[in-house]
């Protein structure tokens, strides 16, 4: 299937030069028009050259749009402090063109070195781990209720129900 892909794109790239070539006419070739070509020819080649050029810029802009996520999650994984200026720069420099490539080198140049730091998973936290004995509180007995206690001397014992 791959084979099949290249031989796809090779056709496109090459069809205006086939379409040149084809209209060359080799039997009646006069010196006072020579590089002159039809009109269809022109246009063919001016539509295929056109498609040639909107594959590259197509292209282009994916792999600009690619290296910016890239360096989104890479500075934001590896806990980079300054993640959000080149975010920021290369969005900038997608917009105005060439300049993301260059904002792209810049950052393989400075970010941190290693292994990133975090990780971007979603996952929860593990559970904790079962304890080793009971709580104090669990172990204990239960102490039996208290009894009333009698009031002091001099006052008057609650009455029941009010």
């Amino acid at each position: 299937m791959k084979i099949l892909r290249l031989l796809l794109v090779v056709l496109l790239l090459a069809m205006p030069l086939v379409l040149v070539a084809q209209d060359y006419d080799y039997d009646d070739y006069d010196y006072d028009d020579a590089g002159e070509m039809s009109d269809e020819t022109a246009a063919a080649l001016c539509g295929g050259l056109s498609l040639v050029f909107l594959i590259i810029v197509i292209v282009y802009l994916a792999l600009g749009i690619w290296a910016t996520i890239w360096v989104s999650k890479d500075s934001v994984r590896r806990g980079y402090e300054k993640a959000g200026l080149f975010k920021i720069l290369m969005i900038v420099g997608l917009i105005l063109g060439g300049w993301w490539i260059i904002v792209w080198i810049v950052y393989l140049i400075v970010r941190p070195k290693g292994e990133p730091t975090t990780k971007t998973t979603n996952a929860p936290p593990p559970p904790p781990p079962p304890p080793s004995q009971p709580p104090p509180e669990l172990t204990a007995p239960p102490e039996p209720p208290k009894p009333p206690s009698a009031p002091p001397e001099g006052e008057k014992p609650p009455e029941q129900g009010q």
